[in-house]
């Protein structure tokens, strides 16, 4: 019971980072924004709150990582790919992959067409497929699965090159440098979950690196958007990149929260099966036990005498 307490701590804890993230750089846009320098003033309080909020979701991330090994390993291994949750967290997860290949589609119409944003596009259209057959309950070590889901990863490097080459912002400012840390983050959560596929799995770090990832990319999106439909930022130009971290956000949170909701669950069962002496895996006497009897088996049909129907006709008799 003790591991279930602390999941739903962490899950108190994640939550209320992400609100308290959101809360923070919302304030400060409608609050303390310059529309002149196209920044935030300097010094501003919920700048100071955001801070303080992404140095405790480092440090959790951190500990989770170096010190939850034990504390979080569900009896399959593996997020589960069959829950409403899990489900939910797919099919949106697809609608942002769509909703970038639209984003670099619209820009190979609009300018002239380069190779990164061709191969954004087509990365995103696989990154899509890859969670099509996710939502539609295709088992996880299906190799068409498995590879698409390595394209997932390339498709969210390839919207951080896009907007790092993007010249018509500049490169700190502050939503743009928001915007590659929460891909970035994403990227490595992926590359977690992606382990789980393999049979490599690393549940600490996926748990740590889903906590940050989920809690930059609210922070992220959610105030620009906010923002941008208050009239108070005037650079829509990143809107669908924020659309794409919003839902990306949400559909890992879900994942994040199912998992650890599945570490719950197996371990309710694991006591469960111990209370009630019904654990059906072999000890280790039992396995020696079982190992010798066959031996002695073995060794007693091997010395079994041969029947007279079985005596070879050519043998001599004794004949009175």
């Amino acid at each position: 019971m003790k591991q279930i307490f602390k999941s739903r701590i962490l899950l108190s804890v994640t939550f209320g980072l992400t609100i308290a993230g959101i809360i923070a750089r919302t304030l400060a846009y409608l609050l303390y924004y310059d529309a002149g320098i196209g920044y935030l003033v300097k010094g501003n309080v919920f700048s100071g709150i955001w801070a303080a909020v992404l140095a405790v979701g480092i440090i959790l991330s951190l500990l989770i990582a170096v010190f939850g090994k034990k504390q979080f390993t569900p009896a399959s291994n593996r997020p589960s790919a069959c829950t409403v949750d899990a489900k939910c967290s797919a099919i949106i997860s697809m609608a942002a992959c769509f909703l970038g290949a639209l984003y670099f589609i619209n820009k190979l119409i609009d300018k002239k067409p380069g190779a990164l944003t061709l191969a954004g596009a087509i990365a995103c259209v696989i990154a899509a497929y890859h969670y099509v057959t996710v939502a539609s309950g295709g088992q996880a070590k299906q190799t068409s699965c498995l590879l698409t889901g390595y394209v997932v990863p390339i498709a969210f490097t390839l919207m951080i090159a896009d907007m790092y080459f993007e010249m018509t912002i500049t490169l700190n400012n502050p939503d743009k440098v928001m915007f590659i840390c929460s891909f970035m983050l994403f990227m490595v959560f992926y590359l977690f979950e992606l382990r789980f596929m393999i049979e490599r799995p690393l549940p600490s770090f996926y748990i740590a690196s889903g906590i940050l990832a989920v809690t930059v990319g609210a922070a992220a999106s959610v105030p620009y958007l906010i923002s941008v439909f208050c009239n108070v930022y005037d650079r829509v130009i990143m809107s669908a990149s924020a659309l794409m971290i919003l839902a990306l956000t949400i559909a890992f949170l879900l994942r994040l929260t199912s998992y650890i909701r599945g570490c719950d669950k197996a371990t309710i069962n694991e006591e469960i099966s111990k209370e009630s002496g019904t654990d059906n895996s072999p000890t280790e006497l039992e396995s020696v036990v079982s190992v010798k009897s066959d031996k002695n088996d073995e060794v007693k049909e091997s010395t079994k005498p041969e029947s007279e129907d079985e005596k070879s006709p050519d043998t001599p008799t004794d004949e009175k």
